[in-house]
């Protein structure tokens, strides 16, 4: 969530507020994932989210899981 320019709650809600990327399902990866912070990147609509330090197949599996079994 920690990005240059702005940070990563700006980019989703620029992204949800675009009608061109408003439907793209979004992964994050957070760093502390406090109970706060999941709660409010899940109310700015993401699908998910992984933490830093995870393994490829952890990642990839949440992206296989989330796209194929989800609205999207």
């Amino acid at each position: 969530m920690m990005i240059p320019v702005m940070n990563g709650y700006e980019v989703i809600k620029s992204c949800r507020n675009d009608p061109k990327f408003k439907d793209i399902p979004i992964i994050v990866i957070l760093a502390m994932a406090t109970k706060e912070e999941k709660q409010a990147v899940y109310d700015l609509g993401i699908i998910d989210y992984i933490t830093k330090l995870y393994e490829k197949v952890e990642l990839l599996s949440t992206i296989k899981t989330r796209l194929y079994n989800s609205r999207y």
